[in-house]
């Protein structure tokens, strides 16, 4: 099994770090809450790491993904980019 990330889970947990919760995530991505809690399950089996720890029924970043965040921040920026620069060619 491949322990690499795509965009759709970096998408994931930069929904859930920046909206403060699985269900705003949710809303945001436009998915349903029980689909973030289970890729975010995948996603912390797949890369063998705990990204989130369960604080009364809160998520709080890892210091593992606090680490991460960074780079999640810069490839979220970069799909934007792509994102933008789509709209402005068919425009």
């Amino acid at each position: 099994m491949s322990k690499k990330m795509n965009f759709k889970q970096l998408e994931m947990l930069w929904a859930i770090v920046t909206s403060g919760s699985i269900s705003a995530a949710a809303k945001q991505l436009d998915v349903t809450q029980p689909a973030i809690s289970r890729m975010l399950a995948q996603t912390e089996a797949l890369v063998g790491i705990e990204l989130f720890e369960r604080i009364r029924g809160r998520l709080r970043p890892t210091k593992e993904l606090n680490d991460l965040l960074p780079e999640i921040e810069r490839a979220q920026k970069a799909l934007q980019r792509v994102n933008d620069m789509t709209l402005a060619i068919a425009d």
